[in-house]
């Protein structure tokens, strides 16, 4: 049986490490006392799923990422609440219609991070800038919002979303970016800092 064998594996090697040491020259099969039977060849049911489950992490951990359009309102908001439920992420308590942030949110940059899953695509996270003032003088800053879906976390979705955002910021002609964020949210402060943020300053009595 593959067990068998499997076991048959580390025996051997356990023999030729035994052999080198004591300087004889010996096949390891007849110190075992009785002939093997061969390795299997072919793959058996057991590992042909293992290596498809091997096949469907790693299409689960590849996230392509695309922009964020109205059909993916339902996702952006549950990920959007799971946010509001840490209590670290913005001071709302509750998501927006989608025709509210719609209008909140610069026309570019919105971003959402997925991947294929079992039955269909998978939804980590999304990113999108937000106008800070509407005064002239002010065009080229935006604020940066990204949310993670909670099953995703740490697991580099929020890094590969924010330095998206700051390219295609970039690209619109944005000068200057800034995030407000909770000093309780460590987690969130680090992701900035790694892509090229700095801590300029702390807010008090705004909330």
């Amino acid at each position: 049986s593959r067990l068998w064998s499997a076991a048959t594996r580390r025996r051997v090697s356990l023999t030729k490490l035994e052999d080198c040491r004591n300087g004889v020259l010996a096949k390891p099969l007849k110190r075992l006392g009785k002939r093997q039977p061969p390795l299997p060849t072919r793959l058996n049911p057991g590992e042909n799923q293992r290596r498809r489950f091997q096949g469907l992490l790693r299409s689960l951990m590849k996230m392509e990422i695309i922009k964020l359009e109205p059909r993916h309102w339902n996702a952006v908001r549950e990920i959007y609440e799971q946010g509001v439920l840490t209590g670290q992420a913005t001071f709302e308590t509750t998501a927006p219609s989608w025709e509210k942030w719609d209008a909140g949110h610069l026309p570019f940059a919105r971003l959402l991070g997925i991947s294929d899953g079992i039955s269909g695509s998978i939804v980590k996270g999304w990113a999108a800038l937000s106008p800070v003032s509407a005064r002239a003088v002010y065009a080229g800053v935006a604020e940066v919002s990204v949310y993670v879906a909670e099953a995703w976390r740490g697991q580099g979705v929020g890094q590969a979303l924010l330095k998206k955002l700051v390219a295609e910021s970039e690209q619109n002609g944005i000068w200057t970016l800034q995030a407000s964020i909770f000093p309780e949210n460590e987690g969130s402060i680090a992701l900035h800092k790694v892509c090229g943020f700095r801590e300029v300053g702390r807010r008090e009595r705004i909330g």
